[in-house]
C-alpha cells in the first residue's frame, strides 16, 4: 500500500528533500521550488489510488476549488500535478507542530490551555471553516492532526515541551491554520468503488450523519470542531470504545458526557456554546461555522483578563472518559494488529465493485450524482454496501431489464404473491432444517452456538461482534485444534471488516483447513476473503470454488448460499439476456427463503435479480414481502418505488413510497431525486422544488442539486434564479455540462442569446452526459440541438440555424418541436414551402393537446 521514499527525486518543479509524515491515502513530503526559492509541502497520493483515472480526475478538480480558497487560516494550495505516475498537490510549507501533537503533550503532563487560548485556536479554526463553506467547500475530517500550528523562527530548532507551551500561549490572529481540505472526500469517491462501507475520516471526531454513510455538509464540520474544543476543553474526546465502529455508533445513539462533569470549573456559557455545536441533529447545531467561533470567542474572551496565561492542570479523566484516541485505527489506513481486535465496520461485501459489468439499461431513480436527480440512470447496478451505521448490508440498485418474460401461469402466481406481500417460491423448496441445539457436553458446540447467537451476518446486526470473538477466543484457548471454531473466528473477521483483518481471518482459515480440509465454513470465509482482496478472472474462478466447495460440504449452508448470489451480480452475464449466473444467484437466494422466509436481505437480493430478468411480478412478490417483514425497509421502499416508476407506470405509488422513505430519512439523496423527477412530470413543481432545496441542503458541496433546482427553476419561468444556480455548480464542477447546458437555457430565456451560445454548443458536443436531464425535462428529447438552433436564429446567426436544425430532426424523426422551429427558420428565410411541409410533419407528430395546439398557433401565422 505505501510507497518508496521519494526524497531525492524530483516532481516537477520540486525537488523533494523528505518525508514528514504519512497517513492511509497520501504522504507529506518537504520540498524546494527554485523558481521561486520557497519551501513547499508536497501530498503525493499512493501509487494505488493514483492508477485509478477517475480518481486522478476527481483530485484534480477538487484540488483546483481548494486552490481557490484563499485565508491566512487555510494552507494555501499552490499546484497540482501528475509526474511519473505520482499524482501530488504542492502546498504552503507550515512550520510547527499538529494540533494532535499539542494535544498529546499537554495531555502526557496532566494539563490544559488557558480557556481565551481555546477560544483562539477554535475561533481561527472556524473562521477557515465559515470562509471555506461560503465558497462551498466542505473539509468533511476536521480533527487535531489536520491542524499546524504556525511556527515563526527557525524550523529546525528543537521544540520542547517549553517551546510548545510559549508556542500555543503566544497564538496570534493567523498562528492556526487548517490542512487537507478536499483530500478526505476524493480518496472517499475512489474508495467506495471497491470497498464501500469502509470508514473513512476518524471516528473520535465524525458527525452522527456521517457515521450513517450519510453527505457530509457544513454542520458537520462544525460537529466536529466542536468535538475538537471538547478535548481542548477535558482533555479527552467524550467518545471511546474498543473498536472504531462503536465511537461511530455511540457519536449517534450515547449521551454526551456533560462538559462540565469533566471540568467544574468550566464557565456555563462556553459549555452551553460546545453543547451547541454537538446536537446530534444538524439543525439543532450552528446556523454557519462563523457563528461558532463568534459565539465561543465572545464566551471565551470576557475571561481573558482574569485567566493568567499558563497551563492549568488537567481534571483527574473519568473512569469511562479516558481518552484513546491515539490507538484508535483509522481505517483509512487499514492497519492489521499485531493482537486481534477487530474494528467493527460492516464487512462492505466487495463483490460489487467496479468490476461488475454494466450493459445499457433503463434509467433509474436511485444514483447518486446530479444526474441521478432527475432520473437517475442505472437500474441495473447492485451495489451491495455496508451501511456503517446500522451494521446492516444495504443492497443499493434494482435489476436492469433484461429479456425474459414469466410463463403466463407463474405471472398469475406472482401477481397474486405480489398483491398478498409474500414472498414469490420458485420450484419445490426444500425441507426447512431443523433448529440445531447444542449439546451442553461439547464445549465446542456450546461455543458455536453462542458466536453464531453473537454474530449471525455481516454487520453482526442486533448482536456484539466483540462478544462473539470473546466467545471463540475463550473456546479456543481451551480447544485450540479446533477446525470448526477457526473457521467460524475467521468468518467472523470476514463479517467484521475483512479489509483491516484479512491476515487474521488468512491464518485461521490455513490452521482450520490443515487440521480438517472438509471444514466447510473454512471455504466460505477463504471465499470471501479472496473477494475482497482479490481481482481477476483466476481469482474469480477461485472463490466460486470455495463457494461450491462451501454448500457441497454442508448443503445446510444458508450463509454459502447467500454469499454466492451476491457474488454472482458481479458476474460478468448477470445482465445478459441469457444469464446462467443471475438463475443461479435466483436459485440461491430462493434456497436462503426457504430456509429463512423472514430474511430480508435475500428477499432484497432476490427482487433485485427478478428484475434484472424482466420478471418484474416475481420482483415485485419479494419486494412486498420484505416489507411485510419491516414496513420501514427503505431499501425496499426504494425498490418498489422503481417498480412502480418504470415497470408498473403507477407514479403515485411511487411518489407515495418515495415519501414515505423521507419521512425515515430526510437526507435520503434517492427518495428525494426519485420523487422530484416524478413531481415535475407530473407539473407540481412547487413540491419538486422543495426536494430541490433539501437535496442542495443535504450536501451543499454537490454541483448536482444546484443543477437539478436550476433545471426546476426553468421550468417555473424563473430564469435569473436558475443562471445562478448554474454559476453555483460550475463553480463546483467547472466540467459539469448539464449546468453549462442549464446555463445556456438561461441565458437564452432572458434574451441573451450571444451569451447563451458557447454553452449550448458544449452542450450539444457533450450531449451523452445530458440524457437524465433530458428524461426528466424534456420527455426524453434530445432538447440540445433545437435549444442551439433557437440561439443562433435569435443572434441572427442564420447560416448557423439551418445546420443545427437538420441535424435536431435527424435525431429526433418523430418529435414534432425541431419540425415546428425548422418552419419559424425556413419561413424567416422566405422558404414558405418548406415551412409547410415541416408544420404538416410537425402537426403528424404532435403527442398531446398542448403541442397540437402550439403547431396550429404556428400554422396560423403561416402566409
Amino acid at each position: 500500500m505505501m510507497s518508496d521514499d521519494l526524497s531525492g527525486r524530483t516532481l516537477g518543479r520540486y525537488q523533494v528533500l523528505e518525508r514528514l509524515g504519512r497517513g492511509g491515502m497520501a504522504e507529506v513530503y518537504r520540498a524546494y521550488q527554485p523558481s521561486l526559492d520557497r519551501y513547499v509541502a508536497i501530498k503525493v497520493i499512493y501509487p494505488h489510488l493514483a492508477s485509478d483515472p477517475a480518481l486522478l480526475e476527481r483530485f484534480g478538480r477538487e484540488a483546483r476549488a481548494v486552490a481557490a480558497l484563499h485565508h491566512p487560516n487555510i494552507v494555501q494550495v499552490h499546484d497540482f500535478d501528475v509526474q511519473s505516475g505520482s499524482a501530488f498537490m504542492a502546498m504552503e510549507f507550515i512550520s510547527g507542530p499538529t494540533l494532535k501533537a499539542a494535544i498529546q503533550s499537554l495531555h502526557r503532563r496532566g494539563m490544559l490551555l488557558p480557556l481565551p487560548v481555546v477560544g483562539q485556536i477554535v475561533g481561527q479554526i472556524a473562521d477557515a471553516l465559515g470562509y471555506a463553506h461560503e465558497q462551498r467547500v466542505v473539509h468533511r475530517d476536521v480533527k487535531p492532526a489536520n491542524v499546524l500550528i504556525r511556527r515563526r523562527g527557525s524550523a529546525d530548532a528543537p521544540l520542547g515541551d517549553a517551546e510548545l507551551d510559549a508556542l500555543l500561549l503566544g497564538v496570534g490572529p493567523t498562528s492556526v491554520v487548517l490542512t487537507d481540505f478536499g483530500v478526505a472526500r476524493i480518496i472517499k469517491d475512489s474508495v467506495e468503488h471497491t470497498a464501500a462501507g469502509t470508514i473513512l475520516g476518524s471516528p473520535a471526531y465524525m458527525s452522527p450523519e456521517q457515521g450513517r454513510g450519510e453527505r457530509a455538509d457544513a454542520r458537520s464540520d462544525i460537529y466536529s470542531l466542536g468535538i475538537v474544543l471538547y478535548e481542548l476543553l477535558t482533555g479527552q474526546v467524550p467518545f471511546d470504545a474498543d473498536t472504531p465502529f462503536a465511537i461511530v455508533i455511540k457519536h449517534s445513539t450515547a449521551a454526551l458526557p456533560p462538559p462540565r462533569s469533566l471540568r467544574p470549573d468550566l464557565p456555563a456559557p462556553v459549555e452551553q456554546v460546545l453543547l451547541k455545536a454537538l446536537a446530534k441533529d444538524p439543525a439543532g447545531r450552528f446556523t454557519d461555522a462563523a457563528a461558532f467561533g463568534a459565539a465561543l470567542r465572545e464566551a471565551t474572551g470576557a475571561l481573558a483578563a482574569t485567566s493568567s496565561l499558563s497551563l492549568a492542570p488537567a481534571p483527574a479523566p473519568a473512569a469511562q472518559g479516558v481518552s484513546r484516541e491515539t490507538r484508535v485505527i483509522e481505517m483509512t489506513e487499514m492497519r492489521p494488529t499485531p493482537t486481534p481486535e477487530p474494528a467493527a465496520a460492516v464487512r462492505p461485501a466487495p463483490a460489487i465493485k467496479e468490476r461488475t459489468k454494466k450493459p445499457p439499461r433503463p434509467r433509474s431513480c436511485l444514483r447518486t450524482t446530479l444526474i441521478a436527480l432527475g432520473a437517475l440512470a442505472a437500474i441495473a447496478v447492485i451495489t451491495v454496501g455496508a451501511f456503517v451505521a446500522g451494521g446492516a448490508l444495504v443492497f443499493r440498485g434494482l435489476g436492469q431489464a433484461g429479456a425474459l418474460v414469466v410463463p403466463t401461469e407463474m405471472s398469475v402466481q406472482a401477481t397474486q404473491a405480489a398483491a398478498e406481500g409474500a414472498a414469490f417460491p420458485v420450484g419445490p423448496r426444500p425441507p426447512r432444517s431443523p433448529t440445531a441445539t447444542a449439546d451442553p457436553g461439547d464445549p465446542v458446540a456450546v461455543a458455536l452456538s453462542g458466536g453464531r447467537a453473537a454474530c449471525a451476518g455481516p454487520g453482526c446486526p442486533g448482536g456484539s461482534a466483540s462478544g462473539a470473538l470473546e466467545i471463540y477466543n475463550r473456546a479456543l484457548a481451551e480447544t485450540p485444534d479446533s477446525a470448526e471454531l477457526l473457521a467460524a473466528r475467521a468468518q467472523l473477521y470476514v463479517w467484521w471488516d475483512v479489509y483491516t483483518y484479512a491476515d487474521q481471518a488468512r491464518a485461521d482459515v490455513a490452521a482450520a483447513l490443515s487440521i480438517d480440509d472438509d471444514t466447510a465454513v473454512a471455504y466460505l470465509a477463504r471465499g470471501g476473503i479472496a473477494w475482497a482482496t482479490a481481482d481477476g478472472d483466476a481469482a474469480r474462478a477461485a472463490i466460486m470454488d470455495d463457494f461450491d466447495r462451501a454448500i457441497e460440504l454442508d448443503p445446510d449452508l444458508t450463509d454459502a448460499y447467500l454469499e454466492r448470489a451476491r457474488f454472482l451480480f458481479s458476474a460478468p452475464d448477470f445482465y445478459d439476456e441469457i444469464a446462467p449466473s443471475r438463475d443461479q444467484a435466483i436459485t440461491d437466494a430462493g434456497e436462503v427463503i426457504a430456509r429463512a422466509p423472514d430474511n430480508a436481505a435475500a428477499l432484497r437480493l432476490r427482487a433485485a435479480a427478478y428484475e434484472a430478468a424482466s420478471r418484474f411480478d416475481e420482483a415485485m412478490a419479494d419486494t412486498n414481502a420484505a416489507l411485510a417483514i419491516d414496513p420501514g425497509d427503505v431499501e425496499s421502499l426504494l425498490q418498489r418505488a422503481a417498480l412502480n416508476r418504470y415497470h408498473y407506470g403507477q407514479p403515485d405509488a411511487a411518489i407515495a413510497d418515495f415519501t414515505t422513505v423521507i419521512t425515515i430519512d430526510g437526507n435520503s439523496r434517492d427518495a428525494r431525486a426519485g420523487r422530484g423527477a416524478l413531481l415535475i412530470a407530473s407539473g407540481n413543481y412547487e413540491v419538486a422544488l422543495d426536494d430541490a432545496h433539501a437535496l442542495i441542503a443535504i450536501d451543499p458541496a454537490d454541483a448536482s442539486g444546484y443543477i437539478f433546482r436550476g433545471f426546476v427553476l426553468l421550468a417555473m419561468d424563473r430564469a435569473p434564479e436558475a443562471q445562478r444556480d448554474f454559476e453555483d455548480a460550475l463553480t463546483l464542477g467547472p466540467d459539469e455540462i448539464g449546468a453549462r447546458y442549464g446555463r445556456g437555457l438561461a441565458l437564452l430565456a432572458q434574451d441573451q442569446a450571444e451569451e447563451a451560445i458557447p454553452d449550448l454548443e458544449a452542450a450539444v458536443q457533450g450531449q451523452d452526459d445530458l440524457y437524465d436531464i433530458y428524461e426528466v425535462f424534456s420527455d426524453n428529447r434530445p432538447s440540445a440541438g433545437v435549444s442551439l438552433a433557437r440561439a443562433y436564429m435569435a443572434a441572427g446567426r442564420m447560416g448557423d440555424a439551418g445546420p443545427a436544425l437538420d441535424a435536431a430532426v435527424e435525431a429526433s424523426p418523430d418529435w414534432y418541436l425541431p419540425y415546428l422551429v425548422r418552419a419559424r427558420y425556413r419561413r424567416a428565410a422566405g422558404d414558405l414551402a418548406g415551412a409547410r411541409v415541416d408544420l404538416r410533419s410537425a402537426a403528424a407528430s404532435a403527442a398531446s393537446a398542448a403541442e397540437r395546439a402550439e403547431v396550429e398557433r404556428e400554422q396560423a401565422r403561416q402566409p
